[in-house]
């Protein structure tokens, strides 16, 4: 014979039908709620998932330069300098409205026979083509990365007048073409460092381009430039 149902049964059932939550503090019917709490899981996810990007900030990241162009620049007071070109690329993978601002490209190049160092910083944005030929697009400026977008121009780069008093050389990172020759031969290695400052960041980017076994030396001894691909 069934008997009637007590209190004691139904509080049996209900706990079998229910389990709590413990570090939330929720009890969920498993009939009822199981959708409810997979909702709940899935904001709550995506809440802490949102906090953690705004917490991260901007996330400027340059992509490998994988070729560049050398050229001599139009005569200049007589004589023509090695000047530098190459397509530069950045993503900003911070959230949305996490945006960051790009102040500043420089390169560092460095042939393997020579002891020094020469610099250069951005001048213009322009178009390359495959003739040497270049377009000037606009002065290079600072530019704005937006959160979760990229970035992309081909830049001039140029060397400029160091500030600096007797016995310092303002001028050593203009490279004349008959220097050019000088310090090069068939073969010579060039080693290109790319540095991309973002004000969101204290330390600037950074990419290296190593350039070897090529024949960039005659092609700009004929031409007067040279494209040039990165090593793998």
């Amino acid at each position: 014979m069934t008997g009637i149902p007590t209190d004691a049964d139904d509080k049996s059932a209900r706990e079998t039908e229910t389990f709590r939550i413990p570090w939330v503090g929720l009890e969920v019917e498993r009939r009822t709620d199981l959708l409810a709490l997979t909702a709940f899981a899935l904001a709550l996810g995506g809440a802490i998932f949102q906090a953690a990007m705004f917490l991260r900030g901007p996330q400027p990241v340059m992509f490998p330069v994988e070729q560049l162009m050398l050229k001599f620049s139009p005569v200049q007071d007589g004589e023509r300098y090695l000047w530098l070109y190459a397509h530069m690329a950045y993503v900003n993978s911070g959230a949305k409205d996490e945006n960051t601002t790009l102040t500043r490209e420089t390169v560092t190049f460095k042939f393997e026979d020579s002891f020094q160092e020469f610099d250069a910083a951005w001048l213009n944005f322009v178009t390359m083509r495959q003739d040497g030929s270049t377009d000037y697009l606009a002065e290079a400026i600072p530019q704005t990365l937006e959160g979760g977008k990229s970035l992309g121009h081909a830049t001039e780069f140029a060397p400029r007048p160091h500030r600096c008093t007797s016995p310092c050389n303002p001028n050593r990172d203009f490279i004349t073409e008959a220097q050019f020759f000088e310090m090069t031969q068939e073969g010579t290695k060039l080693t290109v460092t790319f540095t991309a400052k973002f004000e969101s960041d204290k330390e600037p980017l950074k990419r290296i381009c190593r350039i070897s076994g090529t024949d960039y030396v005659d092609r700009m001894a004929i031409r007067g430039y040279a494209p040039l691909v990165c090593d793998p």
